[in-house]
């Protein structure tokens, strides 16, 4: 049994506990150990279960190894910027509605102050102090400052 480093399935011959005829059951009477390799020391050992020593088997444990904890750390530190940068648009968000609140009150305003130039007594109002303009049959009286001409 000292092949060159040969990979090949044995057998364990089982004693019929496992299933086959004398039991009843399905299992069959030969349990496969798996594939074996010779050693150094010319001893044979079992392989274990992923397969070290195959090229697949290689690939799978780098990627277990190392490709899935690098995939975690790049989802985790994506999902940690697109939580970071979330906060910000609702900062935003909360800013520009404040800011919406504000320019809605001012409109209001504004259309209450157009309402108001718009009506009759405020321009007749105007009329009578910027113009000077009376309705007819009105008598102004005008009051002098005091003591602007006197004393000198």
């Amino acid at each position: 049994m000292t092949g060159g480093g040969r990979r090949h399935n044995t057998f364990v011959r089982g004693n019929g506990t496992r299933g086959g005829r004398r039991s009843g059951g399905k299992m069959p009477n030969r349990i496969p150990v798996g594939p074996v390799r010779a050693t150094a020391g010319r001893t044979w050992q079992r392989q274990g279960w992923n397969g070290r020593g195959t090229r697949a088997g290689r690939l799978q444990t780098l990627l277990v190894r190392w490709g899935l904890p690098a995939f975690c750390l790049y989802l985790t530190v994506f999902l940690l910027g697109q939580q970071i940068q979330l906060q910000g648009l609702e900062r935003r968000q909360a800013e520009l509605l404040l800011r919406r609140d504000q320019v809605v009150a001012a409109n209001a305003v504004l259309r209450e102050h157009v309402a108001r130039l718009a009506s009759d007594e405020y321009l007749e109002q105007a009329a009578r102090e910027e113009l000077g303009m009376v309705r007819p049959g009105e008598i102004v009286y005008t009051i002098g400052e005091s003591g602007s001409g006197e004393g000198q």
